[in-house]
């Protein structure tokens, strides 16, 4: 009966040994396993990171393009309107010209008929016989 008894505690001895080194093995495993989940967790959180400064630096490029593509829109816009204010002050100076040439001859028509009424006066005191 003793031996028995004996034979039962080494059993159970032995038995929870064994148990003791399976929980230690799962717990070392347990360990593994939360030790990968906050490597997984960590890094996850770093690609999260790393994804919002790529979307806030895609949303503050697009910003800046279309601030950008505004100002070039109103470049346009300006430079359209200072050319139509040229071609305007090009016609102007057009007109001007022309009412300048026009007026250049008049006065050349005016300076040639006063010419000849002088040369026809100063003719009239000589008498030609062909």
């Amino acid at each position: 009966h003793e031996l028995c008894g004996i034979l039962m505690g080494r059993i159970v001895t032995h038995k929870a040994a064994a148990l003791a080194r399976e929980m230690k093995a799962r717990r070392a495993e347990l360990d593994e396993v939360k030790g990968k989940m906050k490597e997984a967790k960590d890094s996850a959180r770093v690609f999260e990171d790393d994804l919002k400064k790529v979307r806030d630096f895609l949303k503050d490029n697009k910003v800046k393009r279309d601030k950008l593509e505004e100002e070039q829109k109103q470049e346009i816009v300006d430079l359209k309107n200072k050319l139509q204010e040229e071609r305007t002050h090009v016609n102007e100076v057009k007109t001007l010209l022309e009412d300048a040439e026009q007026a250049l001859k008049l006065k050349d028509k005016e300076i040639n008929e006063v010419k000849i009424d002088k040369a026809g006066s100063y003719l009239d005191g000589f008498d030609f016989v062909i």
